[in-house]
């Protein structure tokens, strides 16, 4: 073999094994930025944020592309009401991964307690129209509390009744339905609804008020005195509790047949939470939007 070939095939040789060495390389860097964003993910849902941003930090420092890292610091940032960081995170992981529905569901959620509810819709429904779309159930629940917003309670109520159709024993849809339903004077509707809702969700001071004022309206007497004994020794200081004190006193003052739920439900912030599980405080009902990291690694 003549010596400049022998050289040529030796150099030929170390640039395959260099080339090699390289993708191995950026193969084994992306592999730590999944590692990395999923353990910031994980701290995430435990509250410990500086354990999560130092994580998901690392992941894109190592993967800048890595559109979960993105989605889940988009997160993190919303928790902490870093909107603008927030924001910006949330259009990275959309850039690089645009038909995520998981991802469009929970941006749609940012932009909805941003109060641009026209971008919201439109990124609810397109997330609904995607195939890939884990919660239907849950993606027609935000968009029904984001249009509470506007306020379209009749909209509104079409997005819970869908909500419901994939998931029966959603307990804010069906508290939310409760309240519309009681809104349109639809009384036995809505004593319907609530008691599917008294079989899953907790019974709040706001959804035993609400229990009073239907049993008011249809002449249950023994019900209206059932849900404020529940008032009474359960939420002793709560102001639905000094309103069911107002009534039985027949002081007047309390107009039962004023809903108030639908506007200050629609209008309050939506905490937009990862933390991925069905509402249980017991004083208040949710009012968030459902994040859909729950069930990621």
């Amino acid at each position: 073999m003549k010596p400049w070939l022998a050289l040529l095939l030796i150099i030929s040789s170390i640039a395959a094994c260099s080339s090699s060495g390289t993708k191995s390389a950026k193969n084994s860097e992306a592999e730590l930025a999944g590692i990395y964003a999923d353990i910031g993910l994980g701290a995430l849902q435990r509250g410990d944020f500086p354990r999560a941003k130092e994580k998901l930090d690392q992941a894109l420092e190592l993967d800048p592309k890595l559109a979960r890292a993105h989605h889940y610091i988009a997160e993190l940032y919303t928790r902490t009401e870093n909107y603008v960081e927030a924001e910006g995170h949330y259009r990275q992981a959309l850039r690089f991964t645009p038909d995520d529905a998981d991802l469009q569901n929970n941006f749609a959620a940012f932009l909805c307690n941003r109060e641009r509810l026209d971008e919201a819709e439109k990124l609810f429904l397109k997330a609904i129209a995607n195939p890939q779309l884990n919660s239907p159930a849950w993606t027609y629940e935000n968009l029904g509390n984001c249009t509470l917003r506007r306020p379209d309670a009749a909209k509104a109520e079409g997005y819970f009744e869908q909500a419901l159709k994939f998931q029966p024993t959603l307990p804010i849809s069906l508290y939310r339905m409760a309240v519309l339903q009681f809104d349109k004077k639809e009384y036995f509707k809505a004593r319907a609804y609530l008691e599917r809702y008294s079989s899953v969700g907790e019974m709040s001071a706001e959804v035993l008020w609400l229990g009073v004022r239907i049993e008011r309206q249809l002449g249950d007497t023994a019900q209206v005195a059932k849900y404020g004994e529940l008032l009474k020794r359960r939420f002793a200081d709560a102001p639905e509790t000094a309103l069911f004190y107002g009534l039985s006193s027949g002081s007047g003052a309390v107009d039962t047949d004023s809903q108030t739920n639908t506007g200050g439900q629609g209008t309050k912030k939506i905490e937009q939470q990862p933390a991925l599980v069905p509402f249980t405080s017991p004083t208040r009902q949710p009012q968030r939007d459902h994040s859909v990291l729950e069930g990621r690694p």
